[in-house]
């Protein structure tokens, strides 16, 4: 948080924090419940993990006609193939 005399109100990231916290924690929960359940959730990997790229391309291409900014994309260049 910043605080400075001249400045009011406090600025400074905590809610955002806080909110990302939140919704990570969330989405580990919402794939801890399906895992139990057998099902497996098409979760993006990093890029800097081995194979991250790759898996990602993958989820990309089967569910771009899904995500209207994909869907945008076809046809334009960029860095995944979403031809």
């Amino acid at each position: 948080m910043l605080q400075h005399d001249k400045l009011h109100p406090k600025i400074g990231p905590t809610l955002t924090i806080a909110g990302i916290v939140i919704i990570q924690a969330l989405i580990c929960a919402i794939v801890g419940k399906l895992l139990e359940r057998d099902v497996v959730p098409p979760v993006f990997r990093s890029g800097n993990v081995s194979g991250g790229d790759e898996h990602n391309r993958g989820l990309i291409d089967k569910y771009k006609d899904r995500v209207r900014y994909y869907r945008a994309l076809a046809g334009s260049r960029s860095i995944f193939s979403v031809t």
